[in-house]
């Protein structure tokens, strides 16, 4: 009984520990897919206020 509960725990815990793993990665890639989103969103900022600006140096 004890040799057939071993494997069984070991298999738990790597499940348990590949199911941490799926989890911490998909944290991750939702953390660096926001991030780029927000780098991008401030790289149109920025380039709005650039086109905005000489635009009006154009127009004075």
């Amino acid at each position: 009984m004890c040799s057939f509960s071993f494997p069984m725990e070991l298999n738990a815990a790597k499940a348990a520990k590949l199911q941490c793993f799926s989890l911490f990665k998909h944290v991750s890639e939702l953390f660096l897919s926001s991030v780029s989103t927000f780098f991008t969103g401030l790289s149109y900022l920025k380039l709005n206020v650039v086109l905005s600006l000489t635009m009006r140096v154009n127009k004075a």
